[in-house]
């Protein structure tokens, strides 16, 4: 009597689609956000340390500094010899009979050993050369400082 029953029904709709990857790794670091990433990247390394350990934490932590640098370093490399083939020449390759404008890229100051670079070999690995990357390995750091 006056005693109904209620089932709650929640529904969750799920939408995917496909994109297309980049070719080139500089077109994902020229749009990258470093506040946001190193928010997510506190958030991965907190809960490794809390599962696993701080020491397992900071290894993670340093694994992903590790692997991010060296990407950086290798997306100037294949940069600098895809602009070459371009015959690129102050920032402009000759393609289809007409002159395009190609992203600026300071490869002296983003490759060891250049003639040139105003950076050290530890400054250039840390990524100190790339406009949009530079602040990350500090952030990356001091997560793996923090308590």
């Amino acid at each position: 009597e006056g005693r109904g029953e209620y089932v709650v029904v929640r529904h969750c709709r799920v939408f995917t689609t496909n994109l297309d990857t980049t070719p080139k790794v500089e077109g994902v670091y020229d749009a990258l956000d470093c506040e946001a990433l190193a928010v997510t990247l506190f958030n991965k390394f907190f809960l490794a340390s809390v599962e696993n350990g701080v020491v397992e934490g900071r290894a993670l932590a340093r694994d992903w500094l590790v692997g991010l640098m060296g990407s950086i370093y290798k997306s100037a490399e294949q940069e600098e010899v895809a602009m070459f083939e371009d015959g690129a020449v102050n920032g402009y390759s000759h393609r289809g009979g007409k002159m395009e404008k190609k992203k600026a890229v300071d490869f002296k100051n983003r490759l060891i050993a250049r003639e040139g670079s105003k950076l050290s070999k530890s400054e250039v690995l840390l990524a100190q050369g790339h406009e949009y990357l530079s602040a990350l390995p500090l952030l990356v750091y001091s997560l793996m400082c923090c308590d």
